[in-house]
């Protein structure tokens, strides 16, 4: 009785934001409504994102107990399931829901959660016993049991909709923010890509995405968001992450129309030859800046990288709000994507020459 969460197809009628990100997400993380996983680290994971039940965070515990707070027959089988081991479940004055013991006493550490869900195994291959392997089966069976339910379904769906940017810490929340109100295809595949990373570890995302954004700032043009692919699948060395961009490339295209390497392996090739498109010239230069309302002075684009043409991309650099460190009046990396960016909002693009 496994219900997958589907994912949108190409031409099939537009869906909301959350939508297309939570199949982005689900493309790695679980990917079914009754997905389960026991082990070491989160000790209990469940759903289509697999949230994480290890002390402090509780993300199971707060799922289940938003069905129990609609109706606790939606968790009738968890309560089949603790009752004989000496457990209960039920909300606080405030509301919130925990397991507890019959004495009274809060599930709340990671020992705890240990001897409710493995019988007090470590979660370690090889480390269980029979008995112990019995327990966590019934566990599983109890957890998975519950979203066999169309209401739990639509109930679990609607909480992991609500927490998508949960996943984000404060910096990434900010440039998120960005994303969400530049609204363009390419920010808005950052943001499932992002997401997508930051649901597996948020701290190692966060690291990865302020590399770039200290280095290039947030332009969400091409280039700029291969980089963060890049830095996001490589930056924190962990062997999964490269299979991981594998996974949601194809979706990213698919549903936001972008164009990426079609491999990780092809992320550094891809930056260094779509990095520049051929040459900029400086006539090339100075008639952005024309477009752009910056004064040249009489001589205008005369193709000579004089005090105005140099004064007036400073001020652009000031203006677009390129990193500080990279102000220089210099034609780079780094201040291309900006002019690329500002041209584009005009319906107008720079002029390479190849």
């Amino acid at each position: 009785g496994r219900q997958r969460h589907q994912v949108r197809e190409r031409g099939a009628p537009v869906v909301s934001d959350e939508a297309d990100i939570l199949s982005v997400l689900t493309a790695t993380e679980g990917g079914t409504y009754d997905a389960y996983n026991g082990y070491d680290k989160c000790l209990c994971t469940s759903g289509l994102i697999q949230w994480c039940d290890r002390a402090p965070m509780f993300l199971v515990t707060k799922l289940l107990g938003t069905l129990a707070s609609k109706s606790s027959s939606l968790v009738v089988p968890i309560f089949d399931c603790i009752f004989m081991r000496g457990y209960t479940f039920k909300p606080d004055r405030l509301g919130t829901w925990h397991f507890h013991q019959w004495d009274g006493s809060l599930v709340d550490s990671v020992e705890k959660q240990r001897q409710l869900y493995f019988g007090g195994a470590s979660g370690l291959k090889g480390e269980w016993t029979e008995e112990q392997k019995a327990h966590a089966r019934m566990w599983a069976a109890a957890v998975s049991s519950v979203w066999q339910n169309e209401r739990a379904r639509q109930l679990q769906l609607e909480h992991t909709n609500a927490r998508l940017f949960s996943f984000a810490l404060p910096a990434a929340r900010r440039v998120l923010e960005q994303a969400k109100a530049d609204g363009s295809p390419v920010a808005k595949a950052f943001i499932a890509a992002y997401l997508s990373f930051a649901g597996n570890n948020p701290s190692r995302a966060d690291i990865s995405l302020f590399k770039v954004t200290e280095r290039l700032g947030v332009t969400f043009t091409d280039v700029w968001l291969v980089e963060v692919l890049r830095s996001l699948t490589f930056n924190p060395g962990v062997a999964i992450y490269p299979h991981r961009y594998n996974k949601i490339r194809p979706l990213l295209e698919a549903l936001y129309g972008v164009d990426l390497p079609d491999i990780s392996s092809e992320l550094e090739p891809w930056l260094k030859k779509h990095s520049f498109k051929g040459e900029l010239t400086t006539s090339a230069l100075q008639r952005a800046l024309l477009h752009l309302g910056y004064d040249l002075g009489p001589k205008k684009d005369d193709g000579v990288f004089g005090k105005k043409t140099k004064a007036a991309l400073l001020d652009f650099e000031t203006d677009a709000g390129v990193p500080e460190v990279f102000r220089d009046g210099v034609p780079d990396q780094y201040t291309i994507p900006y002019l690329e960016k500002a041209l584009a909002a005009r319906g107008l693009a720079l002029e390479w020459s190849t």
